[in-house]
């Protein structure tokens, strides 16, 4: 029997042994990563044929792009062509040499909105912003550093307005224009974050059940994509994403002074080392001035 070509494979592996694992998102990101960045290299190659020298070459190809995006593909590869040995339709798998490396070192930066940017935006709020799904949405965005489908899945009856405090239970994902309410991101994805003062008032009027955006299901995409366009029309945001304001909200909590484990806690981030990133990362002003203070005293 011939060998099948990378193309060829993928669908009967993806469907049998990932499909099924995976959030909607993932799925759309994996599928995308296939379609225009690996099928294009490896898709018309026969899996016997494929070598570490090609998988070699493809990474080299990929340098422009942000590390972790270039390592997501080469695991997707790893895992087509691991499956592929154990069907024993390639003698060894070419995915495991130690040679193989990652040439590409640049990350995505995502500059977080400056202080007087996102006064800027909290006053729009309170003098532009009429329409309740809109004022909700965009500070739930700014006061909680939640990702956009924990702010999408969060229901009245997670906020206690009592003790303060938000409880992160839940998320939506989209396939295509439905929600989809799942469990968040990653395990610590489920936890506690503060809830301010302005946050509360702009959430008002409060609700006693459902989702606080939508009611008793949450937004579909093209609604979110809406509100957003609409807010956006309104009042400044900077060009900020949602992951921009998440990414603003931590950084802040940063400067405040916030120790490093508690921002970790507040932000849902798996790994220490992501909340450290942006913690050393909004540190880098400070060491300037420091800087500049030893200047002055060696007399530079």
């Amino acid at each position: 029997m011939a060998c099948p070509t990378f193309r060829e494979y993928v669908p009967k592996w993806f469907a049998t042994f990932k499909e099924y694992q995976l959030k909607p998102n993932t799925i759309k990101g994996y599928r995308s990563n296939f379609r225009r960045h690996i099928y294009p290299f490896f898709g018309d190659m026969k899996l016997d044929e494929i070598t570490t020298d090609d998988i070699q070459r493809f990474l080299n190809e990929k340098e422009y792009l942000a590390r972790n995006t270039v390592h997501t593909m080469l695991i997707l590869v790893g895992e087509v062509l691991e499956s592929a040995y154990e069907d024993k339709l390639i003698p060894s798998d070419p995915s495991k040499s130690k040679r193989i490396a990652i040439v590409s070192k640049r990350k995505k930066e995502r500059d977080a909105l400056k202080p007087e940017q996102l006064k800027a935006i909290i006053e729009g709020i309170a003098s532009e912003l009429k329409d309740d799904d809109e004022r909700r949405l965009i500070s739930l965005m700014l006061f909680t550093g939640m990702r956009r489908g924990e702010v999408l899945g969060l229901k009245w009856e997670d906020i206690d307005f009592k003790k303060k405090l938000i409880h992160v239970e839940r998320s939506v994902t989209y396939a295509h224009n439905q929600p989809e309410v799942t469990t968040p991101k990653t395990a610590s994805g489920k936890r506690i974050i503060p809830l301010d003062e302005r946050l509360e008032v702009f959430l008002q009027p409060i609700r006693g059940t459902g989702f606080v955006l939508g009611g008793e299901t949450p937004l579909t995409n093209m609604v979110f994509r809406r509100l957003y366009k609409s807010i956006g029309g309104k009042i400044n945001l900077y060009g900020a994403t949602p992951h921009v304001f998440r990414h603003s909200y931590i950084t802040t909590l940063a400067k405040a002074d916030v120790d490093l484990k508690t921002i970790q806690r507040i932000s849902g981030h798996a790994n220490i080392s992501t909340t450290l990133n942006i913690y050393t990362h909004t540190r880098e002003e400070e060491i300037q001035e420091a800087g500049a203070k030893i200047g002055k005293l060696l007399g530079a």
